[in-house]
């Protein structure tokens, strides 16, 4: 939760702290102490969505801790979304009241983020505040402040409900944004192992898109030894991934030499180069790349779905994954902040 916290004072700076506690509610708690007749439900949809200017937003949806997501009304209305279906989302995201405790505990954390001034706000001024608030738990609207900068307009879903295509969505209706005239932008997608990084670009190629997938720059596994692996992205040929990164914005073809994990072997692999450029896979956000990218892109997933699809993927290699890759990855994103320094989280 530090790191959505983080992500959430980067992206809105102005945030006061009843801001950062309705965050912290809305993830524990979602929608429980709305109504939910579905009809009256749906009535306030729609009148919600018809006050809105028409806008394309930068995000469809953004994530706030706990598999719970603010879906962007805004983004709903330019995109033309099925309001029924919605409201149907919304709906059955309520859940059973969590312990307070685990709420409370949550508080704690935003105040020592608040302390260090990680999160800077007045520490005395916010500690009074959720003293007080804890007297009553109790959902709280969004600040004077934030209501004036951000306009904020959403429904609180659980990301288990949400169909797959919104993530799709969420996805393509980003890099439009990189896709306007002819300037040349790299981003990296990085995230969890069986997050959907490789199928969510499978068919951006048709669209003028170029993948370069962090599989090409695996080490065979005789450069693999222990040491080289508790390195962060130790199986990883970085150097060959900078010679491919420095290469990409002077030419319209580029050539690299790519490892293919089964044989062990190097095969010579051709790439047209489109103004937008995407580098796919675990890793590809290591601090040797940084100063290549434009945008970085982080793909989640909880760790009950992350298991049920990499045994589906391959039963076999499971447990290697679970004794060696899962830590590898979890010791990366979690020494390189990988969620913070994310743009935007799918």
């Amino acid at each position: 939760m530090r790191e959505i916290l983080l992500h959430h004072f980067k992206k809105y700076p102005q945030m006061e702290i009843e801001d950062f506690i309705k965050l912290l509610y809305q993830s524990f708690f979602k929608g429980e102490h709305l109504f939910t007749d579905k009809e009256a439900s749906l009535k306030m949809l729609e009148e919600e969505i018809n006050s809105l200017d028409y806008e394309l937003p930068f995000f469809i949806y953004e994530d706030i801790g706990f598999d719970t997501i603010r879906l962007n009304l805004s983004a709903v209305k330019a995109n033309n979304l099925p309001l029924e279906e919605i409201n149907e989302w919304f709906i059955k995201s309520f859940t059973k009241k969590r312990p307070v405790k685990d709420f409370k505990k949550s508080l704690r954390l935003l105040l020592s983020l608040i302390e260090k001034q990680e999160i800077k706000l007045d520490y005395q001024t916010s500690k009074e505040f959720i003293t007080n608030y804890l007297k009553k738990v109790k959902p709280l609207s969004h600040s004077t402040k934030y209501k004036e900068k951000y306009n904020p307009h959403y429904r609180i879903i659980d990301k288990n409900i949400m169909p797959s295509y919104m993530k799709d969505l969420q996805f393509r209706n980003y890099i439009k944004n990189f896709k306007q005239g002819n300037r040349f932008n790299i981003i990296a997608l990085d995230g969890k192992a069986a997050s959907g990084k490789s199928t969510i670009t499978k068919n951006l190629r048709e669209h003028n898109v170029t993948i370069i997938h962090m599989d090409d720059f695996f080490l065979p596994k005789s450069l693999q030894t222990k040491k080289q692996l508790n390195t962060l992205g130790g199986n990883i040929d970085i150097d060959a991934l900078k010679d491919v990164l420095s290469r990409l914005s002077q030419n319209q073809e580029i050539m690299f030499q790519a490892f293919n994990c089964k044989t062990q072997k190097y095969f010579e692999k051709r790439e047209f180069v489109h103004s937008l450029v995407i580098i796919e896979g675990v890793f590809s956000y290591l601090e040797d790349f940084r100063r290549f990218y434009k945008r970085l892109i982080y793909l989640d997933i909880n760790k009950q779905e992350q298991k049920k699809r990499l045994i589906n993927r391959n039963k076999k290699l499971y447990p290697k994954f679970k004794k060696i890759w899962l830590p590898m990855e979890e010791k990366y994103f979690s020494k390189e902040n990988i969620i913070l320094k994310a743009d935007l989280i799918i």
